[in-house]
């Protein structure tokens, strides 16, 4: 795909013309995985703005382009892809307008198709004033969705100082638009109200077909978090966010006559979230920061940030692989690999006690355990699973979880990054580590049965 460099503005080149020295010095960075797309330079954050168009799948990340320590989202960088695992970068969506508004950050937000079918994104903008609230804008998107342009005269649609509903403290940001019944709300994570200190999702309905004009309708749920999902699967709608802490999930319903989301069951949605110090980041968060999307045949996709990243050069951060979402007869939400996954397999191998596989593979394993066997993977210092009465640990990760006697892991690795799912789905882990050196074979130990145990090359 190759576009006119005419096309772009002139602050977009600019922006990517800085970033350049930083991604020649880091590009051969043997730590940077082979599969997933890493940063190409400082630090890649919050994936968001999933949609499938034209038979293309693109996708937003944060990204802080120029280094600067004031801020951690600068750019908004896009991603194109035919199978959501081989990414193109295209050039910046956007870039903060620091002269002509002030803006620091251009945090998560969230695109839509609107009544025209017209491309419409919603990001958060953050001053450098510390002082001055934070305000939601609209941007249009040209129809193939390269070239971005805010509208409504570059004025907010939403500002934390006019917008129908109660004072919150200053964090107020991530956007997501859904539709129901021929209606779009809107709603709002990370939100505190002022008076007494009470988190909550705020939720907005739009008054006309502009998407453009807002009315506050209330408290959607007492709870909140950042960078949130609301998706439909099936007949219940599941809303995801991420909360300083392991992502959750949680199912229901949405009440349309009194605006409240009315949770059923909730859960964890993915493990990964500890207090490792790593380069760029205090935090590694695992599977965090995601982004919901339908795809091809209506699927429900899911994609988020992976962080964590150790002895790199100066970058940090990935995009994970795609995820498929569902829902089980008793609702619970499953987490599966998408199917594309499969055209990575170069080499099919039967997994014994030891195998070289390479730095960049797939695993498929089913066991039986009874109480008190043992399960184990690893390799050398770089990671080890451990599996015994219903315990699991990660290296640094471990829980408590609930499992039928037959234990099936699928496990995605590459190079410095772990994708696990167990259960079918129900569970999921995602760790970085230190990378995996050439010829480092992969060992199995288990007291139990193994059913099957297949290994894929990458």
């Amino acid at each position: 795909m190759i576009f006119l460099q005419t096309k772009i503005p002139r602050d977009i080149l600019h922006a990517m013309n800085i970033r350049k020295p930083f991604e020649e010095k880091i590009k051969n960075d043997t730590a940077k995985p082979k599969y997933h797309f890493s940063s190409p330079s400082g630090l890649l954050l919050d994936v968001w703005g999933g949609i499938y168009k034209d038979s293309k799948y693109h996708l937003f990340y944060d990204t802080n382009y120029d280094n600067d320590p004031r801020r951690m989202a600068g750019a908004v960088a896009h991603l194109v892809s035919d199978d959501m695992i081989s990414w193109q970068e295209l050039p910046f969506a956007l870039v903060p307008e620091e002269k002509e508004k002030g803006e620091l950050n251009l945090n998560d937000g969230f695109i839509v198709m609107d009544k025209q079918n017209k491309p419409l994104m919603f990001y958060t903008r953050c001053f450098e004033d510390i002082n001055v609230n934070r305000e939601h804008v609209a941007v249009r998107g040209s129809d193939d969705l390269l070239l971005w342009e805010r509208i409504n005269n570059n004025k907010a649609v939403l500002t934390m100082d006019n917008h129908g509903g109660p004072q919150f403290l200053s964090t107020w940001s991530d956007v997501v638009l859904f539709t129901e019944n021929d209606r779009t709300f809107m709603i709002i994570s990370k939100c505190t109200r002022t008076d007494d200190n009470q988190d909550m999702i705020p939720i907005y309905e739009a008054v006309d077909d502009t998407l453009l004009k807002w009315e506050y309708k209330g408290v959607f749920l007492e709870h909140t978090g950042e960078c949130i999902n609301f998706v439909k699967i099936k007949d219940k709608w599941v809303l995801i966010y991420s909360p300083y802490n392991n992502p959750r999930y949680f199912v229901g319903s949405f009440d349309i006559n009194n605006y409240k989301f009315n949770v059923e069951k909730q859960g964890i949605l993915s493990y990964g979230y500890v207090s490792q110090g790593c380069k760029l980041y205090d935090i590694s968060r695992g599977f965090y920061a995601t982004s919901t999307f339908k795809g091809e045949g209506d699927n429900t996709y899911i994609m988020g940030w992976i962080s964590g990243f150790m002895d790199t050069m100066d970058w940090n951060g990935c995009v994970s692989y795609p995820r498929m979402l569902d829902l089980d007869k008793e609702n619970n939400l499953i987490m599966q690999p998408a199917k594309a996954l499969e055209n990575l397999r170069k080499e099919e191998i039967e997994f014994n006690d030891t195998v070289d596989l390479g730095r960049s593979f797939e695993l498929d394993i089913t066991a039986k355990l009874q109480p008190n066997e043992s399960f184990e993977i690893g390799i050398e210092d770089s990671f080890k699973l451990e599996i015994k009465n219903n315990h699991f640990r990660f290296n640094d990760i471990e829980f408590d979880f609930e499992c039928s006697e037959c234990l099936d892991i699928k496990m995605y690795v590459d190079v410095t990054v772990a994708e696990i799912f167990l259960c079918g789905g129900k569970v999921s882990v995602s760790r970085c580590f230190k990378q995996i050196k050439d010829r480092t074979p992969v060992t199995l130990k288990t007291e139990g049965k193994i059913i099957k145990a297949k290994a894929y090359k990458f």
